[in-house]
């Protein structure tokens, strides 16, 4: 027994796999993602002040539809689906040869059968001249259906969105370029 001891003893046993180093990577600044035990029942304030620098993951509209979605539902409280419809389909909409998609609808009492709020950024409706008559024969034939039709811009939205959601929610025409 002594001598098989000893040739145990003098053979090294190599493990199956080298082990690689682990990298520390820092921890980020913040906390934790879940919150655990009382603090987890605690609601977190509704941010109304403003809509934020980024759109939410389930928002699949751009930035300034965001800012117009955001005012509609939390400074002037509309329901969704009921009291305006976002990126809603008139005449087939994209099922149809001539049909349409706009941004906003609001049914409104005081604009039978309602209004429609167009945001028109600078690279999908302004960039070519195609594309602004596209939107111009659009509007006439909202207008033609007895749609109030509003245009509004990108940067109008972006930089001054309360004033100009205002004069948008009254029907008014704030700049004389678009169509």
């Amino acid at each position: 027994m002594a001598i098989y001891d000893e040739t145990i003893k003098s053979k090294k046993i190599k493990s199956p796999a080298r082990r690689v180093k682990r990298i520390k990577r820092p921890r980020k600044l913040g906390g934790p993602l879940t919150t655990r035990g009382p603090k987890a029942f605690v609601k977190r304030p509704v941010q109304v002040d403003s809509p934020g620098d980024r759109k939410p993951a389930w928002f699949f509209g751009t930035l300034p539809e965001w800012y117009v979605y955001w005012y509609l539902t939390k400074k002037e409280k509309l329901t969704v689906d009921l009291e305006f419809s976002f990126q809603s389909s008139l005449f087939g909409g994209r099922q149809a040869l001539g049909g349409l998609v706009i941004d906003f609808l609001i049914i409104d009492r005081f604009f039978p059968p309602g209004l429609v709020i167009n945001v028109q950024g600078e690279f999908w409706h302004r960039l070519t001249s195609s594309q602004r008559a596209k939107d111009l024969l659009d509007g006439i034939r909202l207008r033609q259906r007895g749609y109030t039709v509003v245009y509004v811009l990108e940067d109008a939205v972006l930089r001054h969105l309360e004033p100009t959601m205002e004069k948008a929610l009254l029907g008014i025409q704030e700049y004389s370029d678009t169509p």
